[in-house]
This record gives structure tokens, sequence and C-alpha cells, in this order.
């Protein structure tokens, strides 16, 4: 029941709107597991989905066991890790002159990942980020920060850091840590794998609890740089959120097809045969039409962002380093629900008006940005996919959204 009722809610955030108008917002949430909300100063939280939008003077939070990764106009990606709360508090994108954009962050509570767009490669003096009593600054592209019991870790990916304390500045160098927290006078730096070590060294309980507490986010730090991430280059934040969005409508709509193939293969009578047929041909039809949609989607994100970029160069933008590869990228995946058959019907109709819905704003979306539009024919004739396997119920599944076709010469 408790899968059940996740499933359904998944399908109504399909319809909920975004915190910000899509056309004029500064970023979009690219990916999530688990849940995230955003709330403006002292007003009520509200849960946000892949693609939904938002800009500055929001307070992004995540829950238990959950992971998001948020994207700015300007290419700049942060990755939250489960229990945090990270406040945007500034952030202007000057599309006619880089350099004098600027950002500021906050980290109010746990972990995450940043990796630097144009504003801050153009201009590293231009990024803020608050933790506790510290600010971290850029010298480089992707780092990462942690605050949690009033103690501040930060380390550098690639790059380099400048951390500045009540005590000073300090550089932090790549593949470095620096901790600290509101009680110390000293802010201890040292290779990453060896922060630790060098904490017990200092031979005081307070060295051997930090070292403990560094040791523990170690294994955050490694499960959010295994995060998969875009490229830190700008977007068109309408055309890649409606791409986020209808990403997780494919994720949806292909579950849902394995949940109606369990059905089928599990019915016993000729009635109960004939209804699930009908269900698993209903559903299969709205996962080809989601993919589609999902590959056309993507095909116009790209396409766009080759505009910002190009923008961005012209109005005398640095290019940012990419940040490495991620060492163990998942797939995109989604749990096989438990549904009876008149469910997965019902949710079937459900996606198919979505995508309906989604084709349209996609259009709209591309002609205002004057890229090739998608034929609604395009879509709604899109054939199933080969017939897979049954997937138990619970069974988490890979979801495959075909990439775009490479663009042909001009």
């Amino acid at each position: 029941m408790r899968g059940l009722l996740k499933f359904f809610l998944s399908l109504m955030v399909l319809f909920a709107l975004p915190l910000s108008s899509a056309i004029a917002a500064s970023a979009y949430v690219h990916d999530l597991k688990g849940t995230l909300t955003a709330s403006v100063g002292n007003g009520p939280a509200r849960p946000l989905k892949m693609g939904d939008t938002f800009d500055a003077g929001v307070t992004l939070a995540t829950s238990k066991d959950s992971i998001a990764v948020v994207k700015f106009e300007d290419g700049q990606v942060v990755t939250l890790s489960s229990d945090t709360r990270f406040a945007v508090q500034e952030y202007n994108y000057n599309k006619k002159s880089v350099k004098d954009s600027n950002m500021v962050f906050a980290l109010l509570q746990g972990g995450l990942r940043f990796v630097t767009g144009v504003i801050g490669a153009t201009n590293n003096n231009k990024f803020k980020l608050a933790v506790g009593t510290a600010t971290i600054g850029v010298r480089g592209t992707d780092g990462w920060a942690s605050y949690v019991e009033g103690v501040i870790l930060a380390a550098v990916n690639q790059g380099a850091l400048s951390f500045t304390t009540p005590q000073g500045t300090q550089t932090i160098p790549v593949m470095s840590s620096a901790v600290t927290s509101a009680g110390m006078t000293t802010t201890f730096v040292a290779p990453s794998a060896q922060l630790a070590q060098t904490l017990r060294a200092q031979g005081t309980s307070i060295g051997r609890s930090l070292a403990n507490l560094a040791q523990v986010r170690s294994t955050v730090q490694s499960q959010i740089n295994n995060v998969t991430i875009p490229i830190n280059t700008p977007v068109v934040v309408a055309a890649a959120a409606q791409a986020a969005q209808v990403v997780a409508t494919a994720r949806v709509a292909q579950a849902l097809a394995a949940a109606a193939t369990n059905n089928l293969a599990a019915a016993k009578t000729d009635a109960e045969k004939a209804a699930a047929a009908t269900a698993k041909r209903n559903a299969d039809a709205a996962a080809a039409k989601a993919t589609a949609l999902a590959t056309a989607a993507i095909a116009t994100a790209q396409q766009a962002a080759v505009q910002a970029l190009n923008a961005a160069v012209s109005a005398g933008a640095s290019l940012p380093t990419a940040p490495p590869p991620t060492p163990a990228a998942t797939p995109l995946t989604a749990v096989v629900p438990s549904l009876t058959t008149a469910q997965v019907i019902q949710q079937a109709a459900v996606l198919e008006t979505s995508v309906v819905t989604q084709t349209t704003t996609l259009q709209t979306t591309q002609t205002t940005l004057g890229l090739p539009v998608t034929s609604t024919s395009t879509i709604q004739e899109a054939a199933p996919t080969t017939e897979a396997a049954p997937a138990p119920t619970g069974t988490v599944i890979d979801i495959y959204v075909p990439p775009p076709a490479p663009a042909s010469p001009s």
C-alpha cells in the first residue's frame, strides 16, 4: 500500500505548478531521488519535483535518504545530500555582462557538492558560500562542503577554494580538506585522505571527535560525488526544466508498463487476461509516447544550451573547467509498483493527458526559442519498445530514454 501511495503521488506531482515561471526562472531541479522542498522566508515548505524551477530567496531542503541535483542558468550545479538545507540568498546572472553577475549561497545544514558555472569561472569573487562561521570562495571548479553538529568541513575535488573564518583566510588546494567549528581558533587543512589521521595526531578529545565526524562525512562526500550531474555550462532554464520534467514522466510511464506486464503474466481467467492485455496496451502506448517526448525535450534543451553558451561567450564569459568524470554513475531507475489492472488503465489515461499537455508546452518553448518544433504525430505515433521480461513488484528497473539523433549539418 505504501508503494502504491508513492506511485500515485508521483503521478499527481506531474501536474503541480512550478515555484516560479520557467521562462524567467534562475534554476531548476535537474534530478531528484526522494523528496525536496522549497520555502520562501517564513512561508510553508512545498514539495518540488524534477523540472520545477525556482529563484533567489528560496531555501531548499532534502529529507532522509534523498539526493537532489539543481542547476542554475549560468551552469552552476549543486548536489544536495540527505537532510540538507540550502539557501539561495542572491543569484543575479547578467547575460549582457557576465563579469557583473553574482551569487550568494548558504549551507544551513547537511552537505553539498558545488560545480562552478560561468559566473564563478569569469569572476571567482562573485561566488560566495556561507557555511556556519566560514565563507567559501572558488578558485576552481569542483568542491564539497558539510555543516553538521556545528562542524564545518570543506574539500576540493578540482581547482582550489578560499576558506575564510574569523581567524583569516586559507587556501585549500586540490584533493585537500579543511575542518573547523565555531569554538575553534584553528582551521586544520590536510590532504583529504589524511585529514582524519591529522586530527587524531593532535592528541586531544576534540581532535578525535572531529576525526570521527570527518570519516562519517567523507562517506557522504563519496556518495554525492558519484551522483551523475549535468555539464556545468549555461542553459535556457525553460527548456532544461521541461526536459527534466518529461524524463520524470517517462520514468513513471515505464514503471507503469512494467506493472502491466506483471499483471498480464499473473492473469488466470479469460476475463482477467483480456482486461490485463488491454491495460498493457494502454500502458505500453503511454510509455512509448512519454519516452519519445523525453527524447525530443532533451534535444531541445541541448539546442537551447548551445544558444545560451554562445550568448555567454559573447557577453565576456570565461568557460568553466568540466568536473572530473563521475566514477560510478548510476542509471536512471524506477521501482515497479504494485497496481491492479483497473489502476493501470486509470493511470495510463492520466499519463496520456500529461503527455499531450507537455507536448504543447514543449512546442511553445521551441517556437519561442526559434528551434525546430516537434510534431504532435511524432509523439502520438511512437511505437512501444521491444517486449521486456516481467520484473517483480518492488524491483528497481533501469529507465531508458534514447538520446537525440545528432543534428544535421546546416
